[in-house]
């Protein structure tokens, strides 16, 4: 069995890859990070806002951007309140609990 020239070329450009695709893995694994704190606040600020009984977000700016991310998820993505606030509970469970 053998390999044509193009399967070879790309054989080893698939080698030469894997050191930048880590790379990229790493920097997207950093960036993840540092955003976590940042998208759990507004994960659990969104739920605050779906639900009436929560306590509202502390500060304007937080109920602002939850307010509006929320409307997004509504009218851009078609969500319904009450399927949003399940999914994001699920969200915030499975990734911000630790």
């Amino acid at each position: 069995y053998t390999l044509s020239l193009q399967q070879r070329q790309h054989h080893a450009g698939a080698k030469s890859d894997q050191p930048r695709q880590r790379k990229l893995q790493r920097l997207e694994q950093a960036y993840y990070d540092e955003q976590r704190t940042r998208m759990a606040e507004l994960t659990a600020d969104m739920l605050a806002t779906l639900d009436e009984e929560s306590p509202a977000p502390p500060d304007e700016a937080r109920r602002t951007q939850a307010s509006h991310t929320v409307a997004t998820m509504v009218d851009r993505h078609g969500y319904q309140p009450s399927s949003l606030k399940i999914a994001l509970g699920e969200l915030a469970r499975r990734r911000y609990e630790e």
